[in-house]
């Protein structure tokens, strides 16, 4: 079993956002740096990939992500590198994500 984190669900983050703490605690190896614009300005983040993220009951493989040095706290932001698989309903002030049968 990997490692439990908190998230925030962020539509506006082209790709998961983790924390560099995080990402040391969970053994992530930093890739290529890269500039990305964030709510506070442009930052460099490293890239890498996160061998499977799992939602619930759903999991998928192989998603592209990147270190953020610069986030203040432990949460990671779950962003479009997962969420653009996931069909999103919101009814009632709930959110339901499931992968859209085919």
């Amino acid at each position: 079993m990997g490692m439990m984190c908190f998230f925030l669900l962020d539509t506006g983050a082209t790709t998961i956002s983790v924390p560099e703490r995080v990402a040391r605690q969970a053994g992530l190896v930093p890739g290529r740096t890269s500039r990305v614009t964030t709510a506070s300005g442009i930052v460099e983040v490293y890239q890498t990939e996160l061998a499977s993220v799992q939602l619930g009951n759903i999991r998928m493989h192989q998603v592209q992500a990147h270190i953020n040095p610069h986030m203040p706290s432990d949460i990671v932001l779950l962003g479009m590198s997962f969420m653009k698989n996931l069909e999103m309903t919101q009814r009632d002030g709930v959110l339901t994500l499931r992968i859209p049968s085919e």
